[in-house]
């Protein structure tokens, strides 16, 4: 069981205004609204009302932010499979503030727009940190953020005698970002 608590900004004006000079040059024409926090709780059972309450209190921690107008949205999460530091802190928190209901707290962010996005992989990378952040495809997927995934066989890469091809196709196949410019061999 999934609880949600969104509707709070996550980025100041100035931050803002430094990514949207990002998201102009990535596609002209379309503009950043704003970007907002969407936290997401995993629950062993249902909170009782007296818990929503205080759990809403402890996650509206900035001002509030509207979003109705937005004609698009890119939904960026910690990278699946991962637990984020704010995570481990947060839920934490929410065990000593005597909130046990919940096994884990994670945050994600909304990016929201003016307009449809066209050229999705450039913005994305404008707002996503490949290595530490995937993308949602939508809020009914969240469950995927909490899922257990199975430990992958340990593997190698042959770099004696395949050399930087084997690195560069091992990093597009496990989405490593490594930096081209780095791979030297």
């Amino acid at each position: 069981m999934i609880h949600t608590h969104q509707g709070i900004s996550a980025l100041g004006a100035f931050k803002t205004k430094a990514l949207q000079v990002k998201i102009s040059q990535a596609q002209p024409g379309l503009n950043l609204l704003g970007a907002e926090f969407i936290h997401f709780s995993d629950l062993n059972d249902a909170l009782t009302e007296a818990e929503k309450k205080h759990l809403d209190q402890l996650l509206s921690y900035t001002q509030a932010l509207s979003a109705n107008t937005a004609k698009s949205s890119i939904i960026v999460i910690p990278r699946l499979g991962t637990i984020s530091p704010w995570s481990s802190k947060a839920t934490d928190i929410v065990h000593l503030c005597d909130i046990n209901k919940i096994r884990r707290i994670e945050r994600a962010t909304i990016y929201h727009f003016d307009d449809e996005i066209t050229n999705k992989s450039a913005v994305l990378s404008c707002v996503m940190d490949k290595m530490t952040e995937s993308e949602l495809g939508n809020i009914e997927d969240t469950h995927t953020l909490f899922d257990n995934f199975e430990a992958q066989p340990f593997s190698s890469v042959d770099i004696l005698n395949d050399g930087k091809s084997a690195l560069e196709k091992t990093n597009t196949e496990l989405g490593l970002a490594l930096s081209a410019g780095k791979l030297i061999i």
